[in-house]
């Protein structure tokens, strides 16, 4: 089975395209802890989180690592909020 996306070569052998993404990992990467600890900031962090994680599972198909990390924003969220 062939488990290598098609085309996502392409998109990264543009150096504009390549460096966002790095910067915006970075970014990401970043600002999620800082941004955790923040009540109304939390949701979103969340979204940046789980879409960084998405990213990681379909452009380098790293699916346990992606799978495991979008399972645990679970954890960022109290009974109430469910």
């Amino acid at each position: 089975m062939d488990s290598k996306v098609h085309g996502i070569e392409n998109l990264l052998n543009c150096p504009v395209i390549y460096s966002t993404l790095t910067y915006a990992t970075l970014f990401v990467g970043i600002a999620l802890p800082s941004l955790m600890w923040f009540r109304t900031a939390g949701p979103y962090a969340v979204a940046m989180g789980i879409g960084l994680h998405l990213w990681i599972m379909i452009a380098m198909t790293i699916r346990v690592f992606g799978f495991l990390m979008v399972t645990t924003y679970i954890a960022f969220y109290s009974e109430e909020e469910y």
